[in-house]
């Protein structure tokens, strides 16, 4: 069964939300013990952070050390935004956000897709973040949505519900990534 939930009060509550959580860095890096390769996902899964669902936020690896993300952060004690909307990030800082958990998924066996999906998403760096949620709409981009038009673009569902709004979880599941990385803070990494 769905609920489904006006966006009158889904954008107020989501904004609210990201809003007050005040950005949290943590001391220790937590960098994937893995040789990343263009195109690879990053998810990655936070008890501090707000969004529903196992895995909190997503980004694309596009090489030397760095992701194109996007993200909404904003530090209450500055009072001014961190992140707002699609950026390059080095991996190590989107690590150290309060991450409990990462995971990384790639596309195989179809090379002129991962290089589709790499310069998509470095063409969307500059733009806003979505605060609708829509992920139909290219004017601005949340976290998922990005990855999601970046392999869109070629022709690939990562969206495995098929919904109006997509989730890392929504990628995480998709048929045609395999996981090739994991591993909890605490715990050694898990091929």
């Amino acid at each position: 069964m769905r609920i489904i939930i006006p966006l009158p009060i889904i954008i107020p509550a989501i904004a609210i939300l990201l809003i007050v959580q005040p950005f949290v860095t943590v001391t220790s890096e937590f960098t994937p013990n893995i040789s990343l390769l263009p195109g690879d996902i990053l998810l990655t899964k936070s008890a501090q952070h707000p969004v529903h669902g196992y895995w909190k936020h997503i980004a694309i690896y596009v090489g030397n050390g760095y992701v194109v993300e996007s993200a909404a952060a904003y530090d209450v004690k500055q009072h001014a935004w961190l992140v707002n909307g699609v950026a390059y990030t080095k991996v190590k800082d989107v690590c150290s956000r309060e991450v409990d958990e990462v995971l990384v998924m790639r596309l195989e066996d179809n090379p002129q897709a991962v290089t589709a999906a790499v310069a998509y998403a470095k063409s969307q760096v500059g733009k806003n973040y979505d605060w609708l949620l829509w992920k139909f709409n290219e004017r601005s981009q949340y976290c998922s949505e990005l990855i999601w038009h970046a392999f869109q673009v070629s022709g690939i569902n990562l969206d495995s519900d098929g919904g109006l709004f997509v989730s890392p979880d929504d990628i995480a599941n998709s048929p045609h990534l395999v996981k090739v990385y994991q591993q909890r803070r605490s715990s050694s990494p898990q091929p």
